[in-house]
C-alpha cells in the first residue's frame, strides 16, 4: 500500500486484525504510516482486533508513535486507537489495557492528541 500520494487525504482508518499469538508481524504498519504526507489530514484511527490482551505486550506501538508523532501534520488533531475484542463469557475485561496502551505511545500521549477506547461484541 502506497499512501504518499494521497496529499489531500483528511482521515485514515487502519484496521489490524490478528489471529493468533503464534505469529505477531505488523512491523509494516510503521512504514505505511510513515508514508503520509497529507496536511489536510485530521484524524487517524487504528483499529486492533485481538484474541488476547497479552497481545498488547508484543506490538511494536513504537513504530506507530514515531510515524506519527516525529512528523509535523498540522491539521492532525485526533489519533484513536480501539482495541476490539471478541467477548467470549470465561473472559472479562481487562480495565489496564487503555493505560497500557496509552503507555505504549508516549509521544501521542504528549501531544494530547491521543484517545484510546475499547470495544467488546
Amino acid at each position: 500500500m502506497d499512501l504518499s500520494k494521497n496529499i489531500g487525504l483528511e482521515e485514515l482508518r487502519v484496521l489490524l486484525r490478528l489471529e493468533t499469538s503464534n505469529y505477531l508481524e505488523v512491523s509494516w504498519i510503521g512504514d505505511v504510516l510513515g508514508q503520509l504526507s497529507s496536511q489536510a489530514l485530521t484524524q487517524i484511527t487504528i483499529y486492533i482486533e485481538l484474541p488476547s490482551y497479552e497481545l498488547l505486550d508484543k506490538l511494536r506501538f513504537d513504530l506507530i508513535d514515531n510515524a506519527l508523532a516525529d512528523r509535523p501534520f498540522r491539521a492532525l488533531q485526533r489519533v484513536e486507537y480501539c482495541i476490539l475484542r471478541r467477548y467470549m463469557l470465561n473472559q472479562g475485561l481487562d480495565p489496564s489495557a487503555i493505560g497500557r496502551v496509552k503507555k505504549a505511545l508516549p509521544k501521542l500521549d504528549k501531544l494530547k492528541i491521543l484517545h484510546v477506547s475499547q470495544d467488546y461484541s
